[in-house]
């Protein structure tokens, strides 16, 4: 079916995104959620082969959906810092220097992927 939320969002060095939005209660991300991340990738990604990071809901786990308030709204927040288990720096690295690194994240039920954009 369609997404409930597709949006392009830019990637800097850090290879860090958040993705903070109401669609992800709907999709079975609220606050609180345990969720289990994993991408498709080891080190050696080629140009041809977009990275993409996939995230699940699980039943437990260390990791889990945030919670922020934005203008007086909770809502749930998905963060994803470069970490040796989620080697975000290096998914999303710019192939050449200067060049801007964007990725679609994409929020169906139960599921969220992050896939660079080639």
């Amino acid at each position: 079916g369609k997404p409930l939320l597709q949006q392009k969002q830019k990637v800097g060095k850090s290879g860090r995104v958040s993705i903070w939005n109401k669609a992800l209660n709907s999709a079975g991300f609220s606050a609180g959620t345990a969720i289990a991340i994993t991408h498709n990738r080891n080190a050696n990604i080629s140009k041809g082969d977009p990275a993409t990071v996939t995230i699940k809901p699980a039943t437990s786990g260390k990791r889990k959906v945030s919670r922020c308030i934005n203008h007086g709204k909770e809502l749930p927040v998905i963060d994803l810092k470069n970490t040796k288990a989620l080697p975000m720096a290096d998914l999303f690295r710019q192939w050449r220097e200067g060049e801007i690194v964007t990725v679609t994240v994409t929020v169906q039920p139960n599921l969220v992927t992050i896939t660079r954009n080639v």
